[in-house]
């Protein structure tokens, strides 16, 4: 789990990482949940998806310290929609809403209005 937040995180912030990691392990993902994850993830490797089709407002929000998913790839996305803003959060990983719970719900709230 210390992958999913940017590097020095977990170690920065010890006793918010206890907790998060005490919730996980009081309600796991099951192995169904996790192999259905994983198969979604195959299965848009391998169809893709035509984001540029898509013509709602869409919020892109990626850490650029991502362990989990290159920061690119965030960037792609939102360059590949047609109607969205991006945000790179500098210094941020993969778990945004976790790390840094209020600026990511300020990010999120900004775009909602």
């Amino acid at each position: 789990m210390p992958y999913t937040f940017a590097p020095g995180w977990a170690e920065a912030n010890r006793e918010r990482y206890d907790e998060i990691l005490a919730v996980r392990l009081e309600n796991p993902a099951t192995h169904e949940t996790v192999d259905a994850h994983g198969m979604a993830c195959q299965r848009f490797y391998d169809e893709g998806c035509e984001v540029e089709s898509m013509q709602a407002p869409a919020l892109v929000v990626h850490g650029d310290t991502d362990r989990i998913l290159p920061v690119e790839n965030g960037r792609t996305l939102a360059a590949r929609l047609p109607n969205a803003r991006y945000v790179e959060l500098p210094g941020a990983g993969h778990n945004l809403p976790l790390e840094d719970p209020e600026t990511f719900n300020q990010i999120v709230l900004d775009f909602l209005r």
